[in-house]
């Protein structure tokens, strides 16, 4: 299957995700696994590889790096990361208003 880009919905909910691991509210395990189950629609995401736990697992690590200004996480960042995440920390009422949608196409579960 073709390498599908992450879209601004989907790392909209990354960056909210950590944040959520950040303050202790779950573990990133937890989260990954909540994510991914979000992430892979039926019918859309049938390759056993379409946003799976590891590879969210890896680009937790890659939000952490820029939210943490790279004291940790994993340096190989998109540039799509690079904008939500500023847009997280300079625009935070369109960061939520993103959010917002994001949530709305893709229903959250459990978080």
């Amino acid at each position: 299957m073709k390498n599908i880009k992450w879209n601004k919905y989907e790392a909209a909910l990354l960056v909210d995700a950590y944040k959520r691991v950040a303050n202790g509210h779950v573990s990133r395990k937890e989260v990954a696994m909540i994510i991914s189950e979000r992430l892979r629609i039926p019918g859309l995401s049938d390759s056993e590889t379409f946003r799976n736990v590891n590879g969210i697992t890896l680009q937790l690590g890659a939000v952490e790096f820029l939210m943490t200004d790279g004291a940790h996480g994993i340096s190989h960042v998109s540039n799509l990361f690079r904008e939500i995440i500023k847009l997280y920390k300079e625009d935070y009422a369109a960061f939520t208003d993103l959010l917002e949608e994001a949530n709305r196409r893709y229903p959250n579960k459990i978080i």
